[in-house]
């Protein structure tokens, strides 16, 4: 499956930033967790972040990623 197609397999969420997460598996067998969040920057478009700690709550993840992003900005 693409990221768009399991995307479109999400339930609707109630929240507006948070559009899903979901446990994958790879095709060598790794299970990630990817939680799929609205871009802040084009709000139409959505980003998706990977994680193989598949126990992390998809909050924590963004809070993860948001300070790796702000940090590779310098």
């Amino acid at each position: 499956m693409t990221l768009g197609e399991v995307f479109q397999t999400l339930p609707k969420s109630d929240s507006r930033d948070i559009k899903g997460a979901v446990i994958a598996h790879t095709s060598c067998g790794l299970s990630v967790k990817l939680v799929f969040v609205r871009n802040r920057n084009k709000k139409r478009e959505w980003l998706a972040i990977l994680s193989t700690d598949v126990m992390l709550e998809a909050a924590e993840m963004i809070r993860v990623f948001d300070a790796l992003e702000y940090r590779n900005l310098f």
